[in-house]
């Protein structure tokens, strides 16, 4: 009988944190009565390893995590080639005045 916790992030999204609950319910812990209701801390009781299952929680939130850098990348590839566009600046081959 493994006893283990589980800390959810207090800034993801709600749905994301109760995704990731039932995920783990659904593998087959079983939840245990946790002070710390407030601090996102969890207790679980399963009959299994729960290593796999943690490490794949946390694979999944890196690829998440990557996912959204990307789009905010993209995002803000097409704001500066609109701003360009617009003002008629070349701002991704700004030439710096230099000394001499």
């Amino acid at each position: 009988m493994f006893d283990w916790w589980v800390r959810l992030d207090e800034q993801t999204v709600r749905i994301e944190n109760s995704a990731t609950y039932k995920e783990i319910l659904h593998w087959g812990a079983k939840p245990r009565d946790t002070r710390s209701q407030t601090d996102m801390e969890l207790s679980f009781t399963s009959v299994k390893d729960p290593t796999r299952l943690i490490n794949r929680l946390k694979a999944k939130g890196a690829i998440t995590n990557g996912l959204i850098g990307l789009a905010v990348l993209a995002a803000s590839y097409v704001i500066i080639k609109f701003l360009q566009a617009a003002l008629g600046l070349d701002l991704l081959n700004i030439l710096w005045p230099t000394a001499g």
